[in-house]
């Protein structure tokens, strides 16, 4: 059903935003779906996915975990590595080669407690230009690519924040597809 609605959003000529309940989805879209027709259409198109905030890798965090030392490396001791202390060590070594500071890319999903001292939330974040490492902002690089794709993959919940800030989460877009509509109403409630 996706290739259904994808095509003729790209053929469209507009500036299209597709919302999926899951994450999941978005990424079969972007990781699939969308790689597959590129290359058979005519006409060429970008896309962008967009996350929350908290699904990126927080450059200022990072720093500061290194800077106070609690997130540097683990050193030679006595005590085994416990599953944390490695899923910490994992993210510090995908941390070094992202391009993108997307969860998804992680070879493993970390815990929440983990992941939560390498990104912020939406109200944590002081924003772009009040962060010393605004400029080197994974979710504002995802932001800034989205602003000039020709369609943006994003989620309900971020949709549902954009509709609550008066249309200041997503870029500004022509179309609306959403996908999973069924679970719209809960989501946005």
């Amino acid at each position: 059903k996706s290739l259904a609605y994808l095509i003729p959003a790209l053929l469209s000529g507009k500036k299209v935003v597709v919302a999926t309940a899951t994450k999941a989805l978005q990424d079969q879209l972007a990781e699939h779906d969308l790689p597959l027709i590129e290359g058979h259409l005519d006409a060429p198109f970008t896309y962008a996915v967009l996350k929350g905030r908290n699904n990126y890798l927080c450059r200022q965090r990072l720093l500061e975990g290194a800077e106070a030392g609690e997130q540097g490396t683990l050193e030679e001791s006595k005590t085994p590595i416990r599953p944390r202390d490695e899923e910490v060590q994992t993210i510090l070594r995908w941390a070094e080669t992202t391009e993108t500071g997307d969860r998804a890319e992680l070879p493993m999903e970390p815990d929440e407690r983990v992941w939560s001292g390498f990104s912020v939330a939406a109200d944590e974040c002081p924003g772009a230009f009040r962060c010393p490492s605004g400029g080197n902002c994974f979710a504002e690089a995802a932001r800034a690519k989205a602003a000039s794709a020709d369609l943006i993959v994003t989620n309900l919940h971020l949709l549902g924040a954009h509709l609550a800030s008066g249309d200041l989460v997503l870029p500004e877009f022509d179309a609306l597809v959403v996908d999973e509509a069924h679970e719209l109403e809960e989501v946005l409630s």
